[in-house]
């Protein structure tokens, strides 16, 4: 990932065009692609429906990891995550899930309930998520995505750092996820953004795409053609060189 300065609103709307190419750059196997598109249609879909029969929806365990081996594949591999997400019980994946979509969706089957604010309802979607093994606040956020159709964003680095401007070390806890929400609901508002989640995805593709064309190429460069036409140069005075000597030889 690029080290690079905030990318402006006409550049990230320019990656973000690129965003399944990334993708497919990440991952040359095509499976990040395959799910990314999995949980932005299918799986959504698959929500939308049973929050229509059931009244919330909700993940079945398979459908947490599916969301953890995206994330996982899309940034930084953590292999004992995956391992945490399976010591979860089918139940309580049901049901802590199902407690996330009623949150987000604030049902109005109580008073109280439905007078809460958008902010309360978010940090206690947070905590129900969080409950999960290897559950935090970056695998939550993208279930929070995920229920809320694309209202809320995946907290990735790449967004941290591109969409909505984090400087300094990250910390992945409640404080920077809270702070993560206003700027990129800040940053979506100025710019027309169509959702958080859309400028999540542009910064994602940003990132990755000056990965591929920044500095990292012309060092492979220098390292590799550059060596080689360096050794062919050295190889061509050698032989001129020896050429000379038995010239030399000859003439005495």
């Amino acid at each position: 990932m690029a080290s690079a300065s905030a990318p402006t609103h006409a550049q990230l709307e320019a990656s973000l065009a690129s965003y399944d190419s990334a993708l497919l750059s990440k991952d040359p196997s095509g499976e990040l692609l395959r799910l990314d598109k999995y949980l932005r249609t299918d799986l959504r879909d698959r929500m939308k429906t049973r929050r229509k029969v059931h009244g919330a929806a909700h993940l079945e365990k398979a459908e947490l990891e599916d969301i953890m081996r995206w994330k996982l594949k899309r940034g930084k591999f953590r292999p004992t995550l995956m391992g945490l997400i399976a010591k979860n019980s089918p139940e309580a994946v049901e049901e802590q899930t199902r407690l996330v979509d009623s949150l987000i969706h604030c049902d109005g089957t109580g008073e109280k309930k439905a007078a809460q604010d958008k902010g309360t309802r978010r940090k206690e979607a947070m905590a129900a998520g969080c409950k999960l093994k290897g559950v935090g606040p970056a695998t939550c956020s993208a279930l929070l995505s995920l229920f809320s159709e694309g209202e809320e964003a995946f907290m990735s680095d790449e967004s941290l750092l591109y969409a909505a401007g984090f400087k300094g070390s990250m910390k992945y806890n409640l404080k920077e996820w809270e702070w993560f929400v206003q700027k990129m609901q800040e940053r979506k508002e100025k710019e027309g953004w169509e959702s958080v989640a859309t400028l999540e995805r542009a910064a994602w593709a940003w990132a990755h795409r000056e990965s591929d064309d920044g500095n990292d190429g012309e060092e492979r460069k220098e390292g590799g053609v550059g060596k080689r036409k360096t050794k062919e140069a050295s190889t061509d005075i050698e032989a001129k060189e020896a050429a000379n000597k038995v010239k030399r030889r000859k003439k005495s």
